[in-house]
C-alpha cells in the first residue's frame, strides 16, 4: 500500500504538459510512423497504451471532471487519427488490386488475331438421287422392315419410325450435300440398330 501511495505521490509531481501536450503529440507521431510503415493495425493498441498513461497522470492530479475532459479530447484525437490509418489501409488494398491488374495484363494470353471468314474454294456437289451416289434405298428399307418386326424398346421403335420416314422422304428426288449428310446419319443409325438386335 505504501508503494502505491508513493507511486501516486510521484505521479502528482509530473508536469501538466506531459499528459496534455507530450502524449497527444506522441500519438500523432506514432500514427504518422505507422502509416509510413504501412502498419496501421498497430495504431489501436498504441492509442490505448498512451491514453491509459495519460489517464493515469490526469487522475493522479485532478478531479473526475478533469479526467472526463481529458478522456473526451483524447478520444476525439484518437478517432481522427484512426480514420487516417484506415484511409491508408484502403489505399494499400487499392494498390494491391492495381498491381494484380498489371500482372494479369502482363501475363494473360493475347487475344488471337481476327481470322478472315472462311471462303469455300470449290462448288458443292450437284444435287443427285441417292442411287446415283451408290446408296441402295431398297436395301435400307428392307433392314428397317426387319427392325419393325423385332421386339424393340419404346425408344428404339420411335427411332426406327423416324428413320423410316426420313428414308422414304429421300426416295425419287435429287438431294443436296446437306440432305446426303442427314441420309448418311440415318444409314449409320440403321446399321447400329441392326447390330444391336443381331439382324
Amino acid at each position: 500500500m505504501d508503494l502505491f501511495l508513493h507511486l501516486l505521490g510521484g505521479l502528482r509531481h509530473v508536469p501538466d504538459w506531459i499528459p496534455l501536450c507530450l502524449l497527444p503529440a506522441l500519438l500523432v507521431c506514432t500514427a504518422a510512423v505507422l502509416v509510413l510503415l504501412r502498419r496501421g493495425k498497430l495504431f489501436v493498441p498504441a492509442a490505448f497504451a498512451l491514453g491509459a498513461l495519460g489517464m493515469l497522470f490526469v487522475s493522479a492530479k485532478g478531479s473526475g471532471a478533469a479526467c472526463l475532459s481529458y478522456l473526451s479530447l483524447y478520444s476525439i484525437l484518437s478517432f481522427a487519427l484512426y480514420a487516417l490509418t484506415r484511409i491508408e489501409r484502403k489505399g494499400k488494398k487499392e494498390r494491391a488490386q492495381d498491381r494484380e491488374e498489371r500482372l494479369y495484363r502482363k501475363f494473360r494470353e493475347p487475344d488471337p488475331p481476327a481470322r478472315p471468314p472462311k471462303v469455300c474454294s470449290f462448288e458443292g456437289s450437284p444435287a443427285a438421287r441417292p442411287e446415283e451416289r451408290g446408296i441402295a434405298l431398297n436395301h435400307v428399307e428392307s433392314l428397317i422392315e426387319k427392325l419393325k418386326r423385332e421386339k424393340l424398346s419404346a425408344a428404339d421403335r420411335l427411332e426406327v419410325d423416324t428413320l423410316s420416314r426420313a428414308v422414304e422422304g429421300c426416295r425419287g428426288r435429287a438431294l443436296g450435300d446437306a440432305e446426303f449428310e442427314r441420309l448418311n446419319d440415318c444409314l449409320a443409325s440403321v446399321l447400329r440398330l441392326t447390330a444391336k438386335y443381331k439382324l
